[in-house]
């Protein structure tokens, strides 16, 4: 799995085996955190999202 949205790092993404806050909190320190206007925009963009090659599948996304 992996953490995708806006504010994250771009490119190819760290694989996790679980899901965790910790994980998460470093992804979103080590990304473009000022690309984050906004709490809504937050929610509506990030999801967790199988990884395949370095990349997210969408059809195997979830809301964060």
């Amino acid at each position: 799995m992996g953490y995708f949205g806006i504010g994250l790092k771009s490119g190819r993404k760290q694989a996790y085996a679980q899901i965790a806050i910790e994980d998460y909190v470093e992804e979103l320190k080590a990304g473009q955190i000022l690309e984050i206007t906004d709490m809504d925009e937050l929610r509506a963009s990030h999801e967790i999202r199988v990884i395949a090659d370095g990349g997210g599948e969408e059809a195997e996304a979830q809301a964060v």
